[in-house]
């Protein structure tokens, strides 16, 4: 749960809370220890911005995503980005992820439901790839785009063969899109420029900007 979330009703459940007292409450928090974690959204907004800007200039920019809730708000910030950004607005999104794909689906299905419409989600530049031709076609593209596929932990899913097809790419830009547990994710962000990291049974070097 969060208050600020982008197109969620949250029901006001803050307020609830002030007007309750509780006695005990159970919360799963990934980031409960931390201070600094959670800036306002729209901060959020502006960094993405200046990390897509800068990359998209020099090459292709991937970034992996958890593919119910995280995916949507990906593409949502992608979306508000785009109307206000020109250098941004013609763009290709691709979506690389079957479950992906679905949770989106359910997002359009049931928009009366949400404090925004589709079009408020949704890039107009979005491209869908649903198997490996699509996935090729995109990869053989040389038109700088944004990726986002799953899955957010960089270790499984369609997002390792665009790992492999990027990471050895001076010009491509990797953006992390939330907390990276998995040591095979964890050691692309960790990683100095130019070493050699063990990835899905290859040795890579590490070029792409993280």
């Amino acid at each position: 749960y969060r208050e600020e979330h982008p197109f969620f009703r949250t029901h006001g459940i803050n307020q609830f809370l002030k007007n309750n007292p509780v006695d005990l409450m159970v919360l799963e928090s990934t980031y409960g220890n931390r201070d600094d974690s959670h800036i306002p959204f729209s901060d959020s907004v502006c960094m993405l911005e200046e990390l897509l800007v800068e990359g998209i200039k020099k090459g292709d920019v991937l970034m992996g995503s958890f593919s119910v809730d995280r995916t949507p708000v990906l593409l949502y910030m992608i979306n508000q980005i785009q109307k206000e950004n020109p250098e941004l607005a013609n763009v290709p999104v691709y979506l690389d992820g079957g479950l992906a794909i679905q949770a989106l689906n359910i997002y359009k299905d049931n928009e009366s439901k949400f404090k925004c419409c589709w079009a408020d989600i949704v890039p107009k530049t979005l491209r869908i790839i649903d198997g490996k031709t699509s996935r090729k076609n995109a990869q053989s593209d040389p038109t700088h785009k944004i990726i986002v596929a799953t899955n957010g932990q960089y270790q499984g899913g369609s997002i390792v063969s665009w790992v492999m097809k990027l990471l050895p790419d001076p010009n491509a830009t990797f953006i992390q899109s939330g907390y990276i547990a998995h040591p095979m994710g964890k050691q692309i962000f960790d990683a100095m420029y130019g070493d050699v990291i063990s990835y899905s049974g290859l040795q890579m070097k590490v070029m792409a900007k993280r």
